[in-house]
């Protein structure tokens, strides 16, 4: 389904049923062109839930390392000194 950002504004509660219930809803710009695609998420005991397509797609080789902070010297110039 594709809707305008004008029906979206006004139907959105619609359209998350519509979408939460497996159907494609695309809000296409007032250009014409897509914009966005609306997506159920689905819990599985993660905060987040990878899309499907990029499932096997990518490795984490080291899971510390998307929480703790860069080193000072991956900021560059950033980096207080």
């Amino acid at each position: 389904m594709i809707v305008t950002l004008e029906e979206a504004q006004t139907k959105l509660p619609q359209f998350i049923r519509q979408a939460t219930a497996g159907e494609d809803v695309f809000i296409v710009s007032p250009a014409g062109g897509p914009t966005v695609k609306l997506v159920h998420v689905v819990a599985n005991g993660s905060r987040l839930t990878q899309h499907p397509d990029l499932i096997g797609s990518t490795k984490v080789l080291d899971e510390q390392a998307l929480t703790k902070p860069l080193p000072a010297e991956e900021w560059g110039g950033l980096a207080e000194r």
